[in-house]
């Protein structure tokens, strides 16, 4: 066994233990470091990848008593069910749902899309509290458009919650802007991620 004078766990100096052990504080490979497995407890930098040791902050949403469904779908922008902390009308919330759909209709001459949007929470039960139902319809012979809105349900009560986002923050940084000639390499295309 090797150590430095200093060496206290965990906290200064370095040992290497006769069973191939080892504790340093800082290293500097110049050539290939292979391992079977690792674990990474800070900040992790590899070219252009980087993986943050933070937690993103939540969506928060505060929303006023006739909010419809479609504005608060719009801040989250995807569909699903979500782990809150928060209220709504002063009851503790445990989770919200958002679900967007959409059904086609065909009526010669005109084709219907309805596309509903509704908001579910969760405080002692799970209850709707917004929904949202547009058709637009157009009229294929002469492709005029219109569009309604049909019974709307709006937030009888104050929403004030965060959503859960429990994972890390993953950084792709410095990826090339024009697209590579090599196949199946990752490319930024303005704000989009492109694969060659």
């Amino acid at each position: 066994m090797i150590q430095s004078e200093n060496y206290q766990p965990n906290v200064s100096g370095f040992i290497v233990k006769a069973d191939g052990n080892a504790e340093f504080n800082d290293g500097i490979f110049r050539g290939t470091l292979d391992v079977n497995r690792g674990i990474f407890r800070g900040e992790l930098d590899v070219g252009s990848l980087s993986i943050l040791n933070s937690t993103p902050i939540g969506i928060i949403l505060n929303y006023p008593i006739g909010t419809t469904a479609q504005t608060i779908y719009d801040a989250v922008r995807q569909s699903g069910i979500f782990d809150v902390t928060g209220t709504y009308g002063g009851a503790n919330a445990s989770r919200i749902e958002l679900i967007y759909k959409y059904n086609i209709t065909n009526n010669y001459p005109y084709v219907d899309v309805t596309y509903t949007t509704e908001i579910y929470i969760t405080t002692n039960t799970r209850q709707l509290i917004a929904r949202t139902i547009r058709v637009g319809r157009t009229n294929v012979t002469n492709n005029a458009y219109s569009e309604s809105t049909t019974n709307p349900i709006t937030t009888s009560a104050a929403l004030n919650v965060q959503l859960s986002t429990p994972s890390k923050i993953l950084k792709l940084i410095n990826l090339p802007t024009t697209q590579p000639t090599e196949p199946n390499v990752v490319w930024r295309n303005g704000n989009n991620l492109m694969i060659s």
